[in-house]
Formats: structure tokens, C-alpha cells, sequence
């Protein structure tokens, strides 16, 4: 299977950072995965790409508008045709539905907070499903956006890194006053 992952940037954030675990598991399973970001930013999440050896194109040098994305993504489907698109953030979310509806690509949608911009709220039917990061974001999905739970699929990421020095814990009582 062949996997677009869209997202909106490679600034620096939590949802950029898990590409290359959600990429690699991905490709243990057989995909093929393209990762494509609508624009730069500050460019942090690339370094993590580039040590998991994992290519990417960035379709703009700056902030462009929703149009301008669609265009351009769908001329990269022209040129490499996924299996299904899988969006990561608001603005890749909507570009990839929009360009998914237009070449007949299901889209998968991953939801990082519980929170939602209006737009993908209002599109949340574009996406075939939703992959949840956490518990939490599950429970947004079904009882906030109103997707039935048959198109959500939670997916929780947690990294610890278990190369820092563990601290030992407070244990002094303090009295409430």
C-alpha cells in the first residue's frame, strides 16, 4: 500500500516529531510512505527525518493558502498516485480531504489534541477515519466531532526516554493550611 503523509509543516511540535515512529511502523507492515509538508516553518521536525533516513518534500518555502496547497498536492498525486492519504494537523487535515474527494483517495486523518478548528470539524465526514493519539483524543473525536466510533482508531503515542537519570520522588508531607 501506498501512504501520502501530509502534514501542514515541519516546525517544531509534537505531532512532527512522531513522524518517523508512525512512518516506520508503517513501512514494517509493507507501506510505502511519502511524507509531504505544505510548508517549512521553522524546519526542527526535519533533523528527526533525516536521522531516521526518511525523505520528504516540502511543497512551499513559506505560508501559502488553502487553494494554493490543493494545487500543488494534487499535482503530486498526479505524479505519484497514493493508496490513501494520511493527514497530520489542521491545514494538511483539510488539504488532503479536499484533495482526496477530488481523486477519489480515502483519507485518514490523525487527531494530535482535543481541540478543532472549525473547518475540520465541519469536513470531519472527508476523512474515512480518525486515528486518535490518546484516550483523551478518542473521546473528543466520538462525543465532541461526532464520529462514530467504527471510524476511530486510537493510536496513543507516549516517548519516554529512558536515557535520562531518574530523579527519586518528594515524599516530605506538607500539611494544607
Amino acid at each position: 500500500m501506498k501512504i501520502h503523509y501530509l502534514v501542514t509543516s515541519l516546525e517544531n511540535g509534537g505531532a512532527e516529531f512522531a513522524i518517523p515512529s508512525i512512518v516506520q511502523s508503517l513501512e514494517r507492515h509493507g507501506c510505502t510512505v511519502e511524507v509531504i509538508a505544505c510548508e517549512p516553518r521553522d524546519m526542527k521536525a526535519a533533523p528527526k527525518l533525516d536521522a531516521a533516513h526518511i525523505p520528504y518534500t516540502v511543497m512551499f518555502d513559506r505560508r501559502h493558502n488553502f487553494i494554493d496547497y490543493t494545487k500543488a498536492y494534487l499535482k503530486i498525486i498526479k505524479k505519484s498516485r497514493p493508496d490513501i492519504i494520511w493527514t497530520s494537523l489542521s491545514g494538511a487535515t483539510i488539504v488532503g480531504q479536499f484533495a482526496g474527494v477530488m481523486a477519489n483517495i480515502p483519507v485518514v486523518s490523525w487527531k494530535h489534541s482535543a481541540a478543532v478548528r472549525i473547518y475540520t470539524q465541519i469536513f470531519r465526514k472527508l476523512s474515512k477515519l480518525w486515528i486518535a493519539d490518546s484516550a483523551v483524543v478518542e473521546e473528543f473525536l466520538n462525543k465532541r466531532m461526532k464520529i462514530p466510533r467504527s471510524n476511530i482508531l486510537s493510536w496513543p503515542l507516549y516517548f519516554c526516554s529512558d536515557i535520562l537519570p531518574v530523579r527519586s520522588y518528594w515524599d516530605e508531607y506538607v500539611p494544607c493550611i
